[in-house]
């Protein structure tokens, strides 16, 4: 049986579906952390869960055309846009989320 403080403290999980415009990376960022932003409205998440590419879009012709979208994955400007949005919702107060940024931006630097 589940303890009522238990029940209190669920896992919260924002899921956000994009519908990226190939090779429009800052657009297709924005984007989502707008999506990001609208859902969480006042809420509070453990946990933020982006498409694979949402950054990039899908579909690549070619090697030399995934490597021109390549970006440095620690200064890159998906890497920066994730840890300036974990640092303000930190600074809002809800660290958990702010864990959950960081992690995907550090996500970015291994896949990389």
């Amino acid at each position: 049986m589940r303890s009522a403080r238990r029940a209190r403290e669920a896992f919260g999980v924002v899921v956000a579906q994009t519908r990226p415009v190939f090779g429009e990376v800052e657009r297709n960022v924005t984007q989502a952390l707008r999506l990001v932003e609208r859902a969480l409205a006042g809420r509070r998440a453990d946990l933020v869960v982006l498409p694979e590419l949402f950054h990039t879009g899908y579909v690549f012709r070619s090697r030399a055309e995934a490597r021109a979208l390549a970006e440095d994955p620690r200064r890159g400007p998906t890497a920066r846009a994730l840890r300036a949005f974990a640092e303000l919702v930190a600074a809002d107060g809800d660290e958990a989320l702010a864990k959950s940024a960081r992690a995907e931006a550090e996500l970015l630097c291994e896949d990389s």
